[in-house]
């Protein structure tokens, strides 16, 4: 099979249950491609992309080269599964909450998948809590969040921005309280990105700005502070820490009578 960039190739069905990528991690996958080629190869099935979307969204961005070894033709024959090799692949590379999960479960079973000879028709909410890794009422909660939510809810939770469970919450209110309390939700979103952002900022403003501490300072600070801990150690948790370091502390403590010895003994000749 000889398969180039001329030949402009679709998505299969199977491969859409997985939100696409965002502009910004589209960007930076296009960026590692030109940078190191193409790591993992496009899967074909019925002549459509089964695995690899994004890799060749990303590739068709900075004009990459398609050769033949970029591509691998899927045989359910030796694969298997072409339902079961879609999810696969993305699971182990995507880092998805549960709520994302549950949602992809429910598409599974809420989307006509077609039907061959290699593709089933229907998938059950037990099924697809298997194949997520959800429990099986997960399923069935995000099933209900998706046919009552507003799409920007269902993005939201997709994206994994907003928890099932509070997405559940919010459809239980009208339609106009639902877009009020999903205002809310991303003003708080925001509040907490720029809390974080100036909290980070600040970080680095005042380290940038803080003396250096000497490194004899340093070492006494560490000594004060061990010095408050001890105090807060009752007798059991003292006495435990020093029959651990019993053999270091008699070797500390024979050489300070050492010292204070030949101190005495030069005080004692100069009187």
């Amino acid at each position: 099979m000889t398969t180039t960039t001329t030949i402009e190739l679709t998505a299969h069905p199977l491969s859409e249950i997985f939100p696409r990528m965002g502009s910004v991690e589209l960007d930076a996958l296009a960026e590692d491609i030109k940078a190191n080629g193409l790591k993992e190869a496009i899967w074909l099935f019925e002549k459509k992309i089964l695995d690899g979307n994004n890799r060749y969204s990303a590739g068709l961005k900075i004009g990459h080269r398609f050769k033949e070894t970029d591509y691998r033709e899927f045989d359910p024959k030796v694969q298997g599964d072409p339902l079961a090799f879609v999810v696969s692949q993305n699971l182990h590379r995507r880092h998805l909450t549960e709520s994302q999960r549950a949602t992809i479960a429910a598409t599974l079973v809420t989307t006509k998948l077609g039907f061959n000879q290699y593709t089933r028709s229907t998938v059950t909410n037990a099924q697809a809590a298997k194949m997520l890794g959800v429990g099986e009422a997960t399923v069935k909660m995000a099933k209900d969040v998706a046919a009552k939510a507003a799409p920007e809810i269902n993005q939201m939770v997709q994206k994994g921005e907003l928890r099932l469970g509070m997405a559940k919450k919010i459809v239980q209110k009208s339609k106009d309280k639902q877009q009020a309390e999903l205002e809310r939700i991303r003003a708080e979103q925001e509040a907490a990105k720029a809390k974080t952002k100036a909290a980070a900022k600040a970080k680095a403003a005042a380290k940038a700005i803080a003396p250096t501490v000497p490194e004899a300072n340093q070492k006494m600070q560490d000594v004060d502070e061990f010095s408050k801990k001890w105090k807060g150690f009752n007798t059991n948790q003292q006495r435990a820490f020093v029959e651990m370091h019993k053999v270091e502390l008699a070797t500390i403590l024979d050489a300070i009578k050492e010292q204070e010895a030949m101190i005495s003994g030069v005080t004692a000749k100069a009187a």
